[in-house]
């Protein structure tokens, strides 16, 4: 609220204080039928009181929104990972269609054993340059079938990589569930029962 903790705590101390020696001046006065300044120091004990139980119920209130903020927000993580991880698997559904690629590693040492013409090799721009000629297209189609099924590959293991990283984190995040507050449960009955349908 703009000032250091410390000073909160210290004016709660001195408010404690207060209302401890109000209430012993009052009694004081009270017994010596001192009326006048009894009331005034029922009037302030009680103002004193009243700041006290409003002070304790904003901690209060504050404490729970912090605690209710902090489990909206690992709802809202848990919800973005679990999405996330929807995302890899079905792009690893797709790229696994048929059956699991071949390892990324097996694929790279075959392309690299593949061998064609140094000619055809070089005049295709290492089977790069292959769009206007079917010559070079049907000599490179070897090389193309293998530097697609190369990337795939790659895909597969760089997504099963971050989806089993995914399902690390999601087994590490507790399941935060919120209970309704206005429910007719009190809010540790809302808790167990909704853990018990868990």
């Amino acid at each position: 609220m703009g000032y250091d903790v410390k000073a909160g705590y210290a004016v709660g101390v001195v408010f404690d204080l207060a209302k401890g020696l109000l209430l012993m001046a009052l009694l004081a006065l009270w017994s010596r039928r001192s009326l006048g300044l009894a009331v005034v120091f029922g009037m302030a004990w009680a103002c004193l009181a009243t700041f006290s139980w409003l002070a304790t119920h904003a901690t209060v209130t504050t404490a729970i929104g912090a605690i209710e903020r902090s489990g909206t927000w690992k709802m809202e993580v848990r919800a973005n990972t679990k999405a996330e991880l929807a995302s890899l698997e079905q792009q690893l559904a797709a790229l696994s269609r048929t059956a699991a690629p071949r390892p990324a590693k097996t694929v790279r040492e075959t392309l690299a054993a593949e061998r064609l013409p140094s000619n055809v090799w070089q005049d295709s721009q290492e089977c790069k340059a292959i769009q206007e000629s079917a010559h070079f297209a049907k000599a490179c189609a070897q090389v193309v079938q293998l530097r697609r099924e190369l990337a795939a590959a790659q895909d597969y293991e760089r997504l099963s990589l971050q989806a089993s990283e995914l399902r690390g984190r999601l087994s590490k995040t507790a399941i935060v569930v919120r209970c309704q507050r206005r429910s007719a449960l009190p809010l540790g009955a809302c808790c167990r029962s909704v853990a018990q349908k868990a």
